[in-house]
């Protein structure tokens, strides 16, 4: 495999985490970030700024299977904050479920009603996600880290694009109105 930039957090959980989707969305809908050859680097942290492509092009999107494919991980940490709930919500967990990992590395089939019970909260973690969800996407491809993973229908959402407008973290807003952050890590 060849060698490319990535971003890691070496401290998070005991460290050694990977980023490989990082979306931090203004008050827009810009098209995602499917990268095959290299990985998102971390920029802002700021609810509310804006690194979609026309902005920071380097720090936006998500790796798609075939690239993580070339990524040996066992581990999966969701991280995001933002949308229309008071507080806002923090979504901040780890799961190491087999088939979350495979659903990540092909695509195909899904991740949802393994990660309810098969997950672990970590700091600073404060929605009803994922242990209140009762459903998800399946068979998504290049778009199973972003559309709709998990969710509790018609409440609790993880959407970054979802159904081509939808950014939502632990909301259902069923738009693109409210700033979100997203981040998928791997180790």
């Amino acid at each position: 495999a060849d060698a490319f930039q990535a971003y890691c957090d070496f401290t998070g959980d005991g460290g050694g985490w990977t980023m490989v989707l990082n979306y931090v969305h203004g008050y827009n809908n810009p098209a995602l970030n499917v990268r095959t050859g290299s990985l998102p680097l971390l920029g802002a942290n700021t609810l509310g700024a804006d690194e979609s492509p026309a902005t920071f092009g380097a720090n936006w999107g998500h790796a798609a299977p075939y690239l993580l494919n070339q990524i040996p991980f066992s581990e999966v940490r969701f991280y995001c904050t933002g949308g229309s709930k008071p507080g806002p919500p923090v979504v901040h967990f780890k799961t190491s479920t087999p088939q979350t990992v495979s659903y990540l590395k092909t695509g195909t089939g899904s991740m949802f009603s393994y990660i309810k019970t098969g997950f672990t909260a970590l700091p600073g973690h404060t929605s009803a996600l994922p242990a209140s969800l009762d459903s998800g996407y399946s068979d998504r491809y290049d778009l199973a880290l972003t559309e709709f993973p998990f969710y509790r229908a018609g409440n609790d959402h993880w959407g970054i694009k979802g159904s081509g407008t939808r950014w939502e973290c632990d909301d259902y807003t069923n738009s693109y109105v409210n700033a979100t952050i997203h981040r998928v890590f791997v180790r």
